[in-house]
C-alpha cells in the first residue's frame, strides 16, 4: 500500500509543480484512514437510522418480491423458496453441517412455509428429520424438494413426495437455482 501512496503522492506533487516529500505520503495516508473511517461512520449512522441495522435485514430483504407480502393477501402454500445444491455433501458428516446450518438460519428468519429445493433432498429430509432441528422443521411446515433436472433420476415414491413437477404450490418452479 505505501507504494501506491507514494506514487500517488508523487502524482499529485508533480502535477501542482512542487517537489516531493517523503512526509507528505504519511500524511495523505493518516488523512485518508480519517475519510474512511468517517464515511463508515457516518454509513453506520444512516443504516441505523433506517432500521437496517439488524442482523438479518439483509436476509430479510435480499428480494422484495419474495418477502414483501401486502395487507389482506392470500396465504400460498409456499413463504419462501430456496435451493442448495448438495453435490454428494451427504457422504460427508462435516458438509452435512452446512446445510442444516442454512435451514436453521432460514428458519429462524423466515419461520413458517419455506421450501428447500435439494438435488438430494429426500436424502436430506431424512438426515434433517433425525437432527435435533427435525421436530422444529416439521412444526414450520418445512418442506424439502428436489429440483425438476435431479428428480427424474430418483426413484418413483422420491418423485412424487419431492420432485417440484408433482408438488402444489411451486408453479412453474424448477427449483434448479
Amino acid at each position: 500500500p505505501h507504494l501506491l501512496i507514494q506514487a500517488f503522492m508523487k502524482t499529485l506533487t508533480d502535477l501542482q509543480g512542487v517537489p516531493y516529500q517523503k512526509h507528505l505520503s504519511q500524511q495523505f495516508s493518516i488523512a485518508f484512514d480519517l475519510f474512511l473511517e468517517i464515511r463508515n461512520q457516518v454509513n453506520h449512522c444512516i443504516q441505523k437510522a433506517c432500521g437496517r441495522d439488524t442482523p438479518n435485514w439483509r436476509l430479510k430483504h435480499a428480494c422484495p418480491a419474495c418477502t414483501y407480502t401486502l395487507k389482506d393477501e392470500p396465504t400460498i402454500e409456499f413463504k419462501l423458496l430456496y435451493v442448495m445444491d448438495g453435490n454428494n455433501s451427504l457422504k460427508r458428516v462435516i458438509s452435512t453441517k452446512y446445510p442444516l446450518a442454512v435451514v436453521e438460519k432460514l428458519l429462524d428468519v423466515f419461520s413458517k412455509g419455506l421450501g428447500g429445493g435439494f438435488d438430494i433432498s429426500c436424502k436430506f429430509k431424512t438426515t434433517l428429520s433425525n437432527s435435533p432441528l427435525g421436530r422444529r422443521a416439521r412444526n414450520l411446515n418445512h418442506t424439502c424438494l428436489v429440483g425438476s433436472f435431479h428428480g427424474h433420476a430418483h426413484r418413483h415414491l422420491c418423485q412424487l413426495d419431492h420432485l417440484a413437477t408433482y408438488v402444489n404450490g411451486l408453479g412453474l418452479e424448477d427449483l434448479e437455482g
